[in-house]
């Protein structure tokens, strides 16, 4: 998975978002660790939208909806 990542970033790099989101897309199959998928989801529509693809969105909500169940674990909740 890492070695997938760092081959997107190189294509991101070298102006080939395309392949950039190919490589990722079978980085988010792998499946990356809890920790590392909302950053691998992030990356991926960023080079989806570069790309021109509509996956671009559903992996941003994928990403938010990921960190709002982080979120709501660690934050207080109202009246505590």
């Amino acid at each position: 998975m890492e070695r997938l990542c760092e081959g997107a970033r190189a294509a991101l790099e070298s102006g080939a978002p395309a392949t950039a989101a190919d490589l990722l897309e079978r980085a988010l199959a792998e499946p990356p660790r809890a920790e590392a998928r909302v950053e691998v989801l992030r990356t991926t529509a960023r080079a989806e939208l570069l790309a021109g693809r509509a996956l671009a969105c559903q992996r941003l909500e994928e990403a938010i909806r990921s960190t709002e169940g982080r979120l709501h674990s660690i934050l207080p909740h109202p009246g505590i």
